[in-house]
């Protein structure tokens, strides 16, 4: 029996159909239009996803790239700086005086002849004719101790303007201390008689540029020979002799303000005292060909070191360094200066090369040496002759200048260049 469905399927299939191709064809009208390019339609706006993956052949999703992963970057090495290699200057320095630079004039009194410069004063002639042991500016004046025949001297004063000395004068001066500010000087006594030699009873002084009228004297009638070391504000610092021939003698200390007088026991004959007053220098044993000095902390009295080769002369203005010479010279002046740590005796530096007449610090850094060299004739057969100047050295370094320009000079006034803070 044949069935009776057959038309009402294919009638449902075919309206199926039909919907389909119409539903088709209302979309087409519905959705964007087709470029004329022949390209895609553009989506809509945030309709594309920020990453569409692609298709695979096989009709799956495709799988997450795996990320790159960057290797770290190798650092370029850097190389590092060489050391650099520095040689210390050399202990012992040789000089010749005519290949020295020129530098500037030294900064401290000097004497030329008989013309006291330097100092930050101006330049005075010391009138008369007498040979002149020691000259320095203290406030507006200038003081010089005048040698005279056997053995003795006196303080003559004039001021920094004046053409002659004033008429007061202090009779047996031979030492004269002032401090690097010029306020405050000390000197004192060591009198000769003719025919005589040393006499008992001296004294010392000590005065301030602030008033002028302010002197005082401390009298000592036992002592042979009184010399002033170091003068610290208010106080003098002072050798006393205490026989006629000065083999035995002591450090004392005076309070000028209130006029005690303490007597310091370093251990042996006082010979020098640093600007500060806190150490001096006393004999140590030896022979008499080569003595031995050795310095002593004046507050604890106790030797710090010794040195059988070097005398030592002076120091520097912060009591660093040490200004020594050899212990035994030929009269002729000093074949070398050395620069010695104050402290522990080691040798800095040492110049040699030339004579040396005195040596001074100029500051921490630089000292100030008279040097003289070469012998020759002066014309028309007049008495040999020497190159001579003084010289400023630095310490650090060992280099030297010219501090005064080099002058050719009979060799018997080799004396006429005097740094006026040096030893006598």
């Amino acid at each position: 029996m044949r069935s009776t469905n057959g038309p009402l399927v294919a009638g449902v299939a075919a309206v199926a159909v039909l919907a389909v191709v119409a539903g088709g064809a209302v979309a087409a009208t519905r959705g964007p239009k087709a470029q004329s390019s022949g390209q895609s339609a553009a989506p809509l706006p945030g309709s594309t996803p920020a990453s569409t993956p692609t298709p695979s052949g096989s009709g799956q999703p495709s799988a997450k790239p795996a990320p790159v992963t960057t290797p770290p970057a190798t650092p370029t090495p850097v190389a590092k700086p060489k050391p650099v290699q520095t040689t210390p200057p050399p202990t012992d320095v040789k000089i010749t005086l005519s290949k020295l630079p020129k530098g500037r004039p030294p900064q401290v009194t000097y004497l030329a002849g008989r013309v006291l410069r330097g100092g930050g004063g101006p330049a005075v002639t010391i009138p008369g004719t007498e040979n002149i042991g020691q000259a320095v500016r203290f406030g507006d004046q200038i003081l010089v101790v005048l040698q005279q025949d056997q053995g003795g001297g006196e303080l003559a004063r004039m001021g920094a303007y004046d053409t002659g000395f004033a008429s007061q004068r202090i009779a047996g001066v031979q030492s004269l201390v002032v401090t690097p500010d010029g306020r405050h000087v000390a000197y004192g006594t060591a009198k000769h008689s003719p025919g005589v030699g040393s006499v008992r009873g001296n004294a010392v002084y000590w005065e301030t540029s602030d008033d002028v009228s302010g002197r005082r004297t401390l009298q000592r009638p036992s002592d042979w020979a009184t010399r002033v070391l170091a003068v610290v504000g208010d106080t003098v610092y002072f050798e006393s002799d205490t026989d006629s021939n000065g083999i035995t003698s002591t450090l004392n200390a005076w309070q000028s303000r209130t006029g005690k007088v303490s007597r310091i026991n370093v251990g042996g004959r006082p010979h020098r005292m640093n600007n500060g007053g806190t150490a001096a220098v006393h004999s140590a044993g030896g022979s008499p060909q080569n003595w031995c000095w050795a310095v002593a902390d004046i507050e604890t009295t106790l030797q710090q070191w010794k040195t059988c080769e070097y005398d030592l002369r002076g120091f520097t203005p912060s009591e660093t360094v040490a200004i020594g010479t050899p212990t035994q010279t030929d009269g002729s002046g000093d074949p070398l200066i050395a620069a010695i740590d104050a402290d522990d005796g080691e040798v800095l530096r040492q110049w040699t090369g030339a004579k040396f007449v005195h040596a001074v610090a100029e500051d921490d850094k630089h000292l100030l040496i008279t040097a003289y060299e070469g012998r020759g004739a002066l014309p028309l057969g007049r008495p040999p002759a020497t190159d001579s100047a003084i010289i400023r050295c630095n310490i650090d370094t060992g280099a030297c200048q010219l501090a005064t320009p080099l002058a050719r000079t009979p060799e018997a006034r080799t004396g006429d260049l005097h740094l006026t803070g040096a030893w006598g």
